[in-house]
């Protein structure tokens, strides 16, 4: 984590669009261990996950915006996600797919923003797989 950065500095904004197009929105301090799926849960959200772990592909969704706060994945979420590149709803280009219960925030791009006081907006969109 980058010194400049601690938990709670970071204010994040992330809405997730559930399986029926129904869209919610979490305000969440910024926690440098956990995933995406963690911080819905910690704003009182509700996300579909299966396994926790990442070899499901039950929590698989679209970052449509606020790409350039995700950290990298790791190989069993690249994995998962190259496995289960098969859905019924269509894909933004620019957009990426990754696992809610894999993904984690990028501690670097989240300390720029918080030096330029940019609000960090996260958009995330959960897709069905056929």
């Amino acid at each position: 984590m980058s010194k400049a950065l601690k938990d709670d500095s970071v204010k994040i904004s992330i809405e997730f669009t559930n399986d029926f197009g129904i869209k919610n929105h979490y305000e969440v301090s910024y926690s440098e261990k956990m995933t995406l799926l963690e911080h819905i849960e910690e704003a009182g959200g509700v996300a579909p996950y299966g396994c926790r772990n990442g070899s499901c592909g039950t929590c698989i969704a679209v970052i449509e915006k606020g790409q350039q706060f995700m950290a990298p994945m790791d190989f069993l979420e690249e994995d998962t996600c190259s496995q289960a590149i098969h859905s019924s709803e269509p894909i933004k280009p620019g957009s990426m797919t990754r696992l809610l219960c894999r993904a984690q925030l990028n501690s670097e791009q989240l300390a720029q923003a918080a030096r330029d006081k940019a609000p960090v907006e996260i958009c995330v969109r959960k897709i069905k797989i056929v």
